[in-house]
């Protein structure tokens, strides 16, 4: 994802492994629109929650507002959401999905 553009991506890596990786579409100044991936062979190991925590604590800083969408079978990704302070609208959007909204902390703001 080219430099400058609304559209950042970031990767995860342990040595020369690739962990997994966010990527946030900005959608003005204040929301992300985030993607979460984890390689497969490592999922259900705490990485996803690990790499989460990580970009909130660093890039995701950047980002107010911070929304993902889930599939409803999807245990793994709702379980890393919610550990990592998501929360989740009640009602899934139009397609189906559990939308999950992080607000970064105030204090992070500066």
């Amino acid at each position: 994802v080219p430099n400058g553009e609304p559209a950042r991506c970031w990767v995860a890596m342990q040595g020369d492994q690739l962990i997994g990786e966010v990527q946030v579409d900005r959608d003005g100044a204040e929301r992300g629109y985030l993607d979460l991936a984890v390689c497969p062979d490592l999922r259900g190991r705490g990485f996803g929650a690990a790499v989460l925590s990580a970009f909130l604590s660093g890039p995701g800083q950047a980002y107010p507002i911070l929304e993902g969408r889930i599939e409803p079978d999807n245990a793994a990704s709702l379980a890393c959401c919610r550990h990592c302070g998501f929360a989740f609208l009640p009602e899934p959007d139009a397609d189906g999905f559990i939308q999950a909204v992080y607000k970064m902390p105030r204090h992070a703001f500066g």
